[in-house]
This record gives C-alpha cells, structure tokens and sequence, in this order.
C-alpha cells in the first residue's frame, strides 16, 4: 500500500535501474559532443521501453482504482447514517406515540378517580343533608304532633264545655216545663238511704214552690214515718236537687251531674 500511495518514489527507483545499465561508448561519446541533444532512436527506444513496462501499467490502473475505493466508504458511511436517522426517527414517533397513550391512560385514569372520589362526596354529602333533613322533618313531625295533640285536647274540652252548656240550658228549661223529673231523681236518692229517721232536702225556691205537694206524698210513701224537711236554698238554681242525712249527703243536682259527665268526657 506504501508503494501504491507514493508514485513518485517508484518512478524514481525506475528511473534509477535505466541509468545504471550499460551504454555504447559511441553513444556516450556522441552524446557528449552534441550535448543533451538525444538520437531520434534513443527517443523512440525509451519511450517504448516505458510504454512496455508492467510495472508503469500496475500503478496506472492502482492510480485508476483508488478514487474508486475511497468512495466505498463514504457510500457504506451514508446508507448507515441514513439507516441510523430511519431507525431515530422511528423510535422518535414510538416515543411519541408511546407518551400519548401514557398520557392519555393517566388523563384518562386521573378522570375516573376524580369522578370517584366527587361521586364519592357527594354521597357523603347527600347522606349528611339527608341525615339533617329527616332530623328535621321528624322534629316538625313531633312538634306537629304534639300541636295537633293539644289541638284536640283543646277542642274536645271546648266541644264538651260548651255541649254541656247547651245540655244544662235544655234540661233546665225541660225541668221548669216538667218538675216531675225532679221527683225521679229525689225518689232514686230516698231509696239510697232507706232506714234513715231523719231527712233534709234543699231545692231552689222555684222547685219547692211547685213539688211542696206532691213530695210529701213522695216521701210518705217511700218511707212512711220519717221526718223530713224541704228548705229552700237562694243559692240554688233550678234543677238543683241535695238530700241530707245524719250519715250522708247525696248530690243529684243538674249542674253537678252535667260536671261528673264533663270529666268522665274530658
């Protein structure tokens, strides 16, 4: 490779091995009298001397193919940096394809876990309001409840108070109209405490001026031989009706029996 890469020290050694072989004496002489001019003959003989030399044929076709064989390594070079930037550009666009699928999967991802933890929230936060609402209601509830309640505790005494009222208004007026219901209920109170000797029945001034004669009879007759007495009470009002004894006192009054059944109701 030295010998191909230096022409000119080959050309040299040549040059060298045809000045060293032997020459006419004729030819020198002449030579040297004609100076450098040389023969037509030497010409020619030299010039195919040379074009007849391997050796000049071998570095010219080494000369020839040496452009050629420096061009090889710049062609491999080229399709390697060629193949290289394929293979770059390649990995390039799978890394890039590669990192929208990895975000994508964690937008993706981030998305469900946001939606879960807002679902999440807002089930803790609908449980929280329904807890307080229904608290709520049920406090309303009980209070409704309890107005109502009272309501009808209200309203059932004022139905009753006031149908008393009424009641006592029509039995007084049926009682002005009728004394006779006034007998029944001094009839029941005497036969209640039969074996008495001695008896006081209160009634108004109204009633006893109008049962004077006939509650004699009454008492006569339910209980021959007793001694009674009908005092006439101011305070009284009609319907009022008490039968005294030394042991007990019975109240069959209007007004009375028409409290017991207000309480009985109540």
């Amino acid at each position: 490779m030295a010998s191909i890469l230096k022409p000119k020290s080959l050309l040299s050694r040549l040059s060298g091995s045809n000045a060293s072989a032997p020459t006419n004496p004729t030819t020198s002489s002449n030579s040297a009298t004609t100076g450098s001019t040389a023969s037509p003959h030497e010409s020619n003989s030299s010039t195919n001397t040379a074009a007849s030399s391997p050796t000049l044929n071998n570095l010219a076709a080494i000369n020839n193919a040496a452009p050629m064989n420096n061009a090889a390594p710049h062609a491999i070079l080229d399709g390697v940096r060629q193949q290289a930037r394929a293979i770059l550009e390649q990995c390039q666009q799978e890394c890039e394809a590669i990192r929208e699928t990895t975000k994508q999967q964690a937008i993706d991802e981030g998305q469900a876990i946001i939606d879960q933890l807002a679902r999440q929230q807002a089930e803790q936060i609908a449980e929280e309001r329904i807890t307080q609402v229904l608290s709520r209601v049920d406090t309303l509830c009980e209070g409704l409840e309890q107005a109502t309640e009272e309501w009808l505790r209200n309203w059932q005494h004022e139905t009753v108070s006031l149908a008393i009222k009424i009641a006592e208004k029509l039995l007084v007026r049926q009682i002005e109209s009728d004394p006779t219901i006034l007998l029944t209920w001094i009839e029941d109170m005497v036969k209640l405490v039969q074996g008495q000797r001695r008896m006081i029945i209160k009634l108004s001034s109204h009633d006893a001026m109008q049962l004077s004669g006939v509650l004699s009879e009454l008492i006569e007759r339910l209980s021959p031989g007793v001694e009674f007495q009908v005092i006439e009470d101011a305070s009284f009002s009609s319907g009022s009706v008490v039968l005294e004894t030394p042991e007990t006192t019975l109240d069959r009054s209007l007004k009375t029996q028409l409290e017991r059944l207000q309480q009985e109701l109540a």
